[in-house]
């Protein structure tokens, strides 16, 4: 991945790590636990439709029959947060978390990526981190394993403070962030 360090908005960012002048709160995705290897967004869509097939295979001609018509709607969707509510309706709430939690398994024990470290190195005053790999989480506690690690992972209250903040920065106009390219 190229990162262009002279976008206004790193040279900005960089100024305010470096003179202190603010308070810095880190809003992280998916993209720093990439070089884990753990499955994306994308991956985990597909092998827990695969579960949602297995699931209809165990059920009555009927019940089967309509549980793939279902995967299939599901397969149609491209919004992801849409897809996976369908996916949990479909699977149930037990199946659905302990999938989830199988296929995230790994990153129990894997080596966390430096790009976690390297944010916390900053001290920075906290990070919003939207996934659900708990590696920002075991970054912290190895830079600095005497602080205190709150953490939010119930997904509907979640997903309320994403809507929420993306509320605050529409109403915000806020400039830094809009149009910025992260990843030239």
């Amino acid at each position: 991945m190229n990162f262009n360090t002279e976008q206004d908005a790193y040279l900005s960012l960089r100024n305010i790590i470096a003179e202190r002048t603010n308070k810095i709160v880190f809003w992280v995705g998916s993209g720093l636990s990439a070089d884990a290897k753990l499955p994306g967004w994308q991956k985990l869509k597909e092998d827990l439709l695969k579960v949602l097939i297995n699931k209809a295979n165990t059920l009555s001609s009927e019940d089967s029959k309509k549980l793939l018509g279902i995967h299939d709607d599901i397969c149609k969707i491209k919004n992801n947060w849409l897809a996976f509510q369908r996916i949990r309706k479909s699977l149930g709430d037990t199946s659905y978390r302990d999938s989830i939690r199988e296929m995230l398994r790994p990153a129990a024990s894997i080596e966390v990526p430096e790009m976690y470290t390297m944010i916390w190195k900053l001290r920075i005053a906290g990070l919003l981190n939207l996934n659900i790999d708990r590696l920002a989480t075991r970054a912290r506690q190895m830079y600095a394993s005497n602080s205190n690690i709150t953490e939010c992972i119930h997904l509907i209250l979640l997903n309320h403070l994403l809507l929420t903040c993306m509320e605050i920065m529409t109403i915000s106009n806020l400039g830094f962030l809009q149009g910025t390219n992260w990843t030239n």
